[in-house]
């Protein structure tokens, strides 16, 4: 938790609790890291994972990018790729 904390700028004792109202809605489940079998991951669940998808097309419709197609934000994402493989 301590990791997470830190990247997302909020305390481990925060994160704990939001994580865990994630689990208690099915969105989350915690796992046992394959590399360190004394750490759990958190992984979205199926539910999680649609719940994700939708917020991210709910947020993208509200920008400047929500007037564009699905072809023509795959076609900016290859070309914002290739810009950053180049740079």
């Amino acid at each position: 938790m301590k990791w997470l904390a830190e990247r997302l700028y909020c305390n481990a004792s925060n994160l704990t609790f939001v994580t865990n109202q994630l689990i208690d809605r099915g969105l989350a489940e915690r796992r046992v890291d394959p590399a360190d079998r004394r750490s759990r991951v958190l992984h979205l669940t199926e539910r999680g994972r649609g719940v994700r998808a939708e917020i991210i097309t709910a947020t993208l419709d509200r920008t400047p990018l929500g007037a564009l197609g699905a072809a023509e934000v795959a076609q900016l994402r290859e070309l914002l790729e290739k810009a950053l493989r180049h740079s």
